[in-house]
């Protein structure tokens, strides 16, 4: 029989064969270091009391170690997939129990269709074949030479005495001799979940819940300055998913700072890997290290302002340590990701330029009495009062007076609770001087025995250029004990300093209103231990 075959006939026969599983996604929890817990429900045939998964009930997604996408010792798995993080894995059978999981491999013959031109030749290597290329009408007829060759890219055809060299992408039609073989019988290794119940039941439910890489999520915010010191704050949840589609989900973003010690390893019970590659892991040190704007943008760093002590933060919603921004019924695919608001507020601001002066340390303490001039920023403060926390995460600022919007500058929010007040930098001000200047006015040597106490004057001043009235807020960071301020009232606190126990931690800060060409002046004095 002879048997012709178009190029483009061939592959619209091929087809790939997947199996889906029976578990469906109800829950995700996303923490922003790239761990998701999901919570998986299916109903089964339990008659026996025995209930056989294939294929396994997670996500996989071959990733790259090398730089990282995710932080975690490879090892060893086969095909290097996202891992189900060691000792999450949580089965639960409503009315009945789950004695044993068991993870097993099986091998499996089936037939498959091929998948290209290439294969289909392997299989039909000894039969006399003719072929024509693409954009010709005339055909090449022979015997394939090179039958131990590379058949995937190119074939040696005999015709007589004349050797012709094809390309596989080359051949749009083939005419193959007698009866020809179209599908291949492979085996391959299938891996499959046995699970025992106490007790059969004709429809089980199941439960199933772990915590997987591959998902995680990014904090975007928008303020959209309006007129009148009023302001729109929006928050959005940037989603990424690598491991498996997500179809009708509950999905809740969380905020705090996760701590997974042993996400460095694989659950065995997903996974094919020997006893000593898993012994091996298991005693590796999670030593996970990010990128400066990566462990930024995934911690809850709360902002140092001299405000936070206000308000209530009172908050509900909370999951212990966590707070969970929920977002109803997400479809992501696999491979995609998402952008969901999950917050939208009015707020009320006030302009405020800041400064801060350097930190005095005492381990590094030298009399400097040189001038120095200090960066001014354009702040925004404002009291958080959505009811719900704000993550760290990046801001950008966006001017809403007019009917479009027009993007002013991106900063980065930190972590502000409900109640208390947020001080975010905006831009970088050119027209507002302010230098400040330490000196040592004296020093009593040996005041406890073996360190110097170190009295010092420092002097502020400003100068405001802008052509409005401004508020100036300068803060002050000092090893030591704060003693006094001439003309302007300061504000002052002490804390607990875990690098000395000779000087506490002080804070200073000054808060000054300047008309268009004004300048100010400040002195204070501070006094510090120097070992």
């Amino acid at each position: 029989m002879r048997t012709i075959l178009s190029f483009l006939n061939f592959f619209i026969l091929s087809h790939l064969l997947l199996s889906q599983s029976a578990f469906s996604i109800k829950k995700a929890v996303v923490f922003k270091d790239g761990t998701v817990f999901l919570q998986k429900e299916a109903d089964m045939n339990a008659s026996g009391g025995e209930i056989s998964i294939s294929p396994l009930p997670i996500g996989m997604q071959s990733i790259s170690t090398k730089g990282g996408t995710y932080q975690y010792i490879n090892n060893g798995n086969e095909n290097n997939t996202t891992p189900v993080l060691f000792g999450t894995v949580y089965w639960s059978a409503p009315g009945n129990e789950i004695n044993e999981a068991i993870y097993l491999t099986e091998e499996k013959e089936e037939k498959r269709e091929l998948s290209n031109i290439g294969e289909l030749i392997k299989l039909n290597v000894d039969k006399p074949l003719c072929i024509w290329k693409n954009g010709s009408i005339s055909s090449v007829c022979g015997i394939i030479v090179n039958k131990q060759g590379n058949l995937s890219n190119h074939l040696l055809l005999k015709e007589e005495n004349v050797i012709h060299q094809i390309r596989i992408g080359e051949i749009a039609r083939l005419e193959i001799m007698g009866d020809m073989t179209v599908e291949s019988i492979i085996t391959e290794e299938v891996s499959k979940l046995r699970l025992k119940l106490k007790r059969p039941e004709l429809n089980q439910a199941l439960g199933l819940s772990y915590l997987q890489k591959g998902i995680t999520w990014l904090p975007n915010y928008h303020l959209k300055i309006r007129s009148n010191g009023k302001a729109n704050l929006s928050l959005y949840a940037n989603m990424l998913n690598d491991i498996e589609s997500l179809e009708g989900v509950d999905v809740y973003f969380a905020l705090g700072i996760p701590s997974f010690q042993f996400a460095h390893v694989s659950e065995p019970l997903f996974y094919h890997q020997s006893v000593a590659s898993f012994l091996s892991t298991l005693n590796q040190v999670n030593n996970n290290t990010y990128s400066h704007m990566a462990n930024v943008i995934t911690s809850q760093r709360a902002a140092i302002n001299y405000s936070n002590n206000e308000g209530s933060s009172s908050l509900s919603g909370m999951e212990e340590d966590f707070y969970l921004y929920p977002y109803q019924n997400v479809d992501l695919p696999k491979g995609a990701s998402g952008h969901y608001k999950l917050l939208d507020a009015s707020i009320n601001y006030e302009d405020v330029y800041l400064v801060e002066l350097g930190k005095v340390r005492a381990n590094n303490y030298r009399n400097y009495q040189n001038e120095q001039e200090n960066p001014v920023w354009h702040t925004l403060e404002f009291r958080n009062n959505t009811g719900k926390p704000l993550t760290t995460g990046s801001i950008t600022f966006y001017n809403a007076k007019n009917t479009q919007l027009e993007p002013i500058s991106q900063g980065q929010l930190d972590f502000v609770p409900p109640g208390k007040k947020a001080s975010v930098k905006m831009n970088r001000v050119p027209d507002i001087w302010v230098s400040n200047q330490d000196k040592e006015i004296n020093r009593e040597v040996d005041a406890n025995g073996y360190a110097d106490l170190v009295s010092v004057e420092g002097k502020v001043r400003v100068a405001n250029y802008k052509g409005k009235t401004i508020t100036i807020k300068i803060q002050r960071e000092v090893d030591g004990r704060l003693i006094k301020s001439s003309d302007k009232d300061w504000q002052t606190e002490e804390s607990f300093n875990p690098g000395s126990n000779l000087n506490p931690i002080s804070k200073a800060i000054w808060i000054i209103e300047l008309k268009p060409g004004a300048t100010e002046e400040i002195e204070y004095t501070y006094e510090l231990y120097i070992n």
